[in-house]
């Protein structure tokens, strides 16, 4: 039988370098490269288009963008391209590229997409044959200097690299364009070199030209000189030094422009530049010189002048990486000046293997086809994968890729990326097409000698892969399973090769393991190598492998969601840690506490559960230990995950003693065959393991991090398992199991149910109080809650809970403690809560069968009930009540209603009822006796001591004796009917009194005052002094309600005739002012003052007005007899300012005699005071009216005397 070395069309053995370099132009390469190129309708579509530009020239700018993802065969790409525009090597590429693309002809290939038809590329065939198409190809960043200023790196590079093309050195600028450039143009450039070889060197080697530039420039320039004696070495020398040129964009295009000269219309010139975008690397001013170098090319050079760049990027991921800020611009102006462009991201990496591996000569076409046609229905049930990954799907496939089988391709490249991200292998193995190629071809070499009907299967890829790439980090991952492999007892080469496949399929990405999972089945399948193994085997003994391992901690086995067992790998310090987690102990308490976690988690357990009126305390129980409610609850809910004997929940119901215990019945499901048990165990040491041990290392505060992270997920499976058990499990009241009918169906509401029905059992009277009282709010609501009137005569109703309590009460005796009560009716059968207990307590106070005492004090009021009956059960007992005779309550509700003027009382006449009515504030807010007295003292308070309040002051005394009496409401009624006569007046003046407060007394107070400030006022009102002495009465009056309107007319009639005499008073002092003020007039203009009148006197208005801001009579009148003093003071005013004015001014010289005008008669101002300075003779007898002359003359003479002496006379 043939070997599979023998199916190819191409030598298995050849050389193959998957990597394509730029800078390797060996012939043998060349001819390699072109011959294994392999063509997709992507490649060819891109090619062609590239090209045709070129020839073309139908676009606005220059620029060509080629871009893919490392190994996808950019460099390869760009040196195809070169050749078919090199004359050695062209004709062989173009042939390559026409075959190439008659594959892909839709005419005869239906399967194609390609949009070029075969005449096209017959003419663009034709164009390269005779077309000059000079390329300058080269790696930038080898060639890039980095001293260069970045600003003009691209422009240094290009122009460099355009010299080295010309034949001149490109590592001096200056050296190629002002020496090398200028000898050339002249014809003596090799005259040159000629010179310098007589002189031992080699211009044309790199090294020694360059060691000559630097360490004997002068023998250069020298020689220079000597072929062209015009050269000026003297100006050009410190250029070269420093290698300093002019640096341009338009110098550089100016310099191609002038290239461009002789050439004719199909010439063109390519720069092919390698690995642009990583150069770029985010530098803005590098992609914006790149850019405006193209766009000067387009509009300088004839659009002769191309630039093609490969980078892994496309050209919106470089600007995005520049950080330009307006990115969207930017984008379009570089997308504008590369409006080439070509992706090789969606290149057919497979296709591109087969064509170039795996292609079969037409021996192996005919073999594996039969071998297809004889063993199809095998090979389809060989090959069971997962969704997305492919076998053989007809025989084309099988003969393309035999003995490969598809799905590994497209998994190798997952194995490659998720490798190089984990760090077991080095970064340039990656799920490219260059890996892919390398891996394959290296695999296939290794099994050539194998028979056809063998396939390779996946492990073989991992010793051509892990040769020369395996990193320290990987092989360590894979040594501990590795050796543990080694020491499988019956196959261990087979044992190793399960490890290499299981570490591969286990450490691939996340989501890729989710598609392709590491299952015995899937392995088995990896490991396949004939046509005809039989599966089970195969998984047969990968389980056994799997199983060893495991024991021996080299890898685990974990279960999915969906169920599926899958196997992953340890490293050491994980094993290690396994190790020591398989010896840990654990007890009950400890399983108790994780299984209580979950329990209580899910069924949402709390230590209280409401149960129609009251929460009862719940308690649980696993394995012996408690939870929740743990002193004396009053129910308790077991979970049994023992036996302990009982052969199902039936069996252990019978042995439930405990009347208060509910029991969930889960010991079939934990030591049945669910696996759960085995599976909590290994999570409860892992749990203990990781809660009492301590990190030595970082190494092992990770490993601990990753079984914690697995022992949660872990959890969740298990709990999954729990929680379904809990909802299907048989639950246990008293001795009998529960009915799944009295049951809901799953999780909280499960267990709800199940206390509900076990709490019914034990509670059997709880629904009597169904509707009381369940909280301190509606206890109160109810307590104050008015007794409603007895008119049918039926008594007070009592429900069901009331009389289960009397009779309770009854059996009791004379005074229960009110908490011994509510304590004993917390209890089976009842369980009522103790707002409900309180609440029947109070119905049957109510119903006057019994009473409460407080701290010994008989029935409380209300309030006092409210506020402490709950608090302070302790303090209240109960106790049979005593009887009222009714006669005696109804004769009171007579009284009183007399006494208080009600038509009612509260709507009863139950004796309890109406006492709280009058007493209690709470039941009447209005009138009860604490609010009447209330009122009536703020009334007092506010009357003070009137004369009038004495009725009121009798009426609270009374009052408030009534208001002491409260614990005793027979006392209370008897009072209040001993005192009926008298309080029947009383309280009929407080409330005429009250009515006067709010009617008259603002105006009685309004009199009083007025009779207070008006006392003088009335001394001058002689015509109405009998109104006078009535109004003044009123504040002696002990009961003035009845005078009140007497008082008003009174205060009134004297208020006219005040304000008449007021405004009278004033009238005649406002025209005696206006006479005075005339006469200061008049005086002023007589005395011939310098300034106007007005200056020296008041203002006129305010002057009449003098006094008449006073209210009284008696004011006004004494301002009247002052209007003559005010005048007096105003003259005196008026002839100081005269005299002020005449008094003489001083002579300019001794010689000079004042004159009559500067000398004014200047005389004396003297103030008379009648009484102080003339003598009246007082007691002088005025008989006649010779007497009265005589007396006036005596008068006449004594002021004679002043103005006798000239002197200025005013009478004070």
């Amino acid at each position: 039988m043939p070997t599979q070395k023998q199916l190819y069309q191409k030598d298995i053995d050849r050389e193959l370098n998957p990597v394509i370099s730029v800078e390797n132009f060996d012939e043998k390469a060349v001819f390699t490269e072109i011959d294994e190129y392999v063509f997709t309708e992507e490649i060819i579509e891109g090619l062609f288009n590239i090209i045709d530009a070129i020839r073309s020239r139908k676009y606005n700018h220059d620029g060509i963008w080629i871009n893919g993802y490392f190994g996808s065969g950019k460099s390869h790409f760009l040196k195809f391209l070169n050749y078919c525009f090199d004359p050695k090597y062209r004709d062989k590429a173009i042939e390559k590229m026409v075959n190439g693309a008659k594959e892909f002809d839709p005419i005869t290939n239906q399967k194609s997409n390609l949009h070029i038809v075969q005449s096209e590329i017959r003419d663009l065939a034709e164009w390269l044959k005779k077309a000059t198409v000079d390329r300058i190809i080269f790696n930038i960043e080898p060639v890039a200097n980095k001293n260069t200023d970045e600003k003009k790196m691209f422009l240094n590079i290009f122009w460099n690299e355009f010299n080295h093309f010309r034949g001149y050195h490109k590592f001096n600028l200056a050296l190629a364009q002002l020496f090398e450039k200028i000898l050339d143009i002249h014809g003596k450039f090799g005259e040159f070199k000629e010179k310098i070889k007589e002189s031992g060197h080699d211009w044309d080697n790199l090294t020694d030209a360059m060691q000559l530039a630097v360490s004997e420039l002068d023998l250069v320039l020298e020689k220079g000189k000597e072929v062209l004696p015009s050269l000026s070495i003297d100006v050009i020398r410190k250029n070269i030094e420093h290698d300093e040129t002019f640096l341009s964009i338009e110098a550089f295009t100016a310099e191609l422009q002038e290239y461009l000269k002789d050439k004719d219309d199909n010439y063109r010139l390519i720069f092919l530049v390698d690995e642009v975008s990583a150069f770029i690397n985010g530098r803005q001013n590098l992609l914006l010189q790149l850019q405006e170098i193209v766009t000067n090319l387009h509009s300088t050079c004839q659009d002769k002048i191309w630039v093609a760049c490969t980078g892994q990027e496309d050209l919106s991921e470089v600007v995005e990486a520049c950080q330009i800020k307006n990115v969207q611009d930017a984008i379009g102006k570089i997308m504008g000046r590369f409006q080439v462009r070509m992706s090789l991201k969606g290149t057919k990496q497979e296709y591109i293997t087969q064509k170039r591996i795996l292609e079969k000569n037409g021996d192996g076409e005919k073999y594996l086809s039969d071998l297809y046609t004889q063993k199809r229905t095998a090979l389809e049930a060989q090959f069971h994968l997962p969704a997305t990954y492919d076998s053989y799907n007809n025989k084309e496939e099988f003969v393309n890729y035999y003995p490969f089988v598809p799905y590994q391709l497209r998994l190798i490249q997952q194995v490659f990326d998720s490798f190089t991200n984990l760090g077991f292998v080095d970064s340039e193995v990656k799920g490219n097409a260059r890996s892919i190629i390398k891996v394959t071809y290296t695999t296939a070499q290794l099994t050539k000698d194998e028979e056809i009907g063998h396939f390779i299967s996946f492990d073989q890829f991992f010793n051509a892969m892990f040769q020369n790439v395996f990193r320290d980090k990987g092989q360590k991952a894979l040594n501990n399973a590795a050796k543990v492999a080694e020491e499988f007892p019956n196959d261990p080469e087979f044992a190793i090769r399960v490890v290499h496949v299981l570490f591969m399929i286990a450490n691939l990405k996340e989501n890729d393991k989710l598609l392709f999972k590491a299952t015995v089945s899937n392995l088995a399948t990896l490991l396949m190598r004939d046509i005809d193994a039989q599966k089970l085997s195969l998984e047969e003994n990968v389980s056994k492998v799997l199983k060893f391992l495991c024991e021996k901690n080299a890898i685990r086995m974990e279960t999915d969601k969906q169920n599926d067992e899958i196997y992953l790998f340890y490293n050491d310090d994980e094993r290690e840690v396994a190790d020591l987690i398989k010896n840990t102990r654990i007890d009950d308490s400890f399983l108790a506490e994780k299984l209580r976690t979950e329990v209580v988690s899910y069924y949402n357990m709390t230590n209280k559960e409401p149960f129609y009126t009251r929460s009862f305390s719940i308690g649980g129980d696993i394995f012996g230990r408690k939870f929740l409610a743990t002193n004396n609850p009053d129910s308790w809910v077991d979970f049994i995950f023992e036996s302990n004997g009982a052969i199902n929940a039936e069996a252990y119901a019978l042995t439930n003693s405990e009347k208060s215990h509910l029991a969930f019945y889960l010991a079939d499901f934990y030591e049945g065959d669910t696996g759960f048990k085995k599976e909590f165990f290994k999570y409860c040491r892992t749990c203990k393991f990781l809660e009492t041990s301590q990190s030595s290392s970082p190494a092992r505060t990770k490993t601990f991090a990753t079984f914690r992270e697995r022992a949660n997920a872990d959890l969740v499976k298990l709990r999954n398992m729990l929680q379904k058990a809990l909802d299907n499990c048989a639950i246990i009241s008293e001795h009998s199991v529960i009915a799944s009918s009295n049951l809901a169906k799953q999780g909280k509401d499960r267990y709800k149910s199940a206390i509900k029905y076990h709490l019914n059992n034990l509670y059997p009277e709880a629904k009597l109080v169904e509707n009381y009282s369940k909280d301190a709010a509606a206890l109160a609501n109810k307590i104050r809650t008015p007794i409603p009137e007895d008119t049918m005569g039926i008594g007070y109703p009592l429900g069901d809970a009331e009389h289960k309590v009397e009779t309770h009460l009854q059996k009791k005796g004379d005074k229960v403690n009110v908490k011994d009560v509510v304590q004993a009716f917390s209890r089976p059968p009842y369980g009522w809560g103790e707002t409900c207990t309180l609440q029947a307590l109070n119905e049957l106070v109510r119903s006057r069968r019994f009473e409460f005492r407080y701290n010994n004090i008989p029935r409380p009021d209300t309030r006092t009930v409210v506020e402490n009956l709950l608090k302070n059960q302790d303090k209240f007992t109960i106790e049979t009540a005593a009887a009222i005779p009714q006669q005696l309550v109804n004769e009171f509700i007579e009284v009183w209603k007399d006494c208080f003027n009600e038509i009612s009382l509260g709507g009863s006449n139950d004796a309890i009822s109406v006492f709280d009515f009058c007493k209690n504030a709470e039941k009447n807010p209005d009138t009860a006796l604490c609010v009447i007295i209330s009122d009536y003292n703020k009334l007092a308070q506010e009357f003070g001591d009137k004369p009038f309040v004495t009725p009121l002051k009798k009426a609270i005394e009374i009052l408030e004796s009534w208001e002491k009496i409260y614990d005793d409401p027979k006392t209370f009624f008897e009072t209040v009917i001993a005192n009926r006569e008298e309080m029947i007046d009383l309280l009929g003046k407080c409330r005429e009194l009250k009515n006067f407060k709010e009617s008259n007394y603002d105006r009685y107070c309004d009199i009083l005052n007025f009779v207070t400030t008006n006392v003088e006022n009335f001394d001058y009102l002689e015509d109405a002094s009998s109104s006078v002495e009535g109004v003044k009465t009123i504040s002696t009056d002990a009961w003035p309600i009845e005078n009140i309107r007497a008082y008003n007319k009174w205060k009134q009639e004297l208020e006219q005739k005040i304000n008449d005499q007021r405004e009278s008073l004033r009238k005649e002092l406002q025209d005696a002012n206006t006479k005075a003020f005339d006469e200061l007039i008049e005086l002023a203009t007589t005395l011939k003052l310098k300034n106007a009148p007005e200056v020296y006197l008041p203002p006129k208005d305010s002057y009449i007005n003098t006094g008449c801001e006073k209210t009284s009579l008696a004011g006004l009148k004494s301002a009247l007899h002052e209007v003559d003093e005010n005048k007096s003071k105003m003259i005196s005013v008026l002839y100081r300012k005269h005299n002020e004015e005449i008094t003489p001014t001083k002579p300019s010289s001794s010689n000079d005699k004042p004159t009559d005008e500067q000398t004014p008669q200047r005389r004396k101002m003297v103030m008379v005071n009648i009484k102080k300075d003339i003598t009246l003779h007082s007691g002088t007898q005025l008989r006649c009216e010779a007497d009265v002359d005589e007396y006036l003359q005596k008068i006449k003479l004594q002021l004679m005397q002043h103005i006798n002496s000239e002197e200025f006379t005013i009478i004070q």
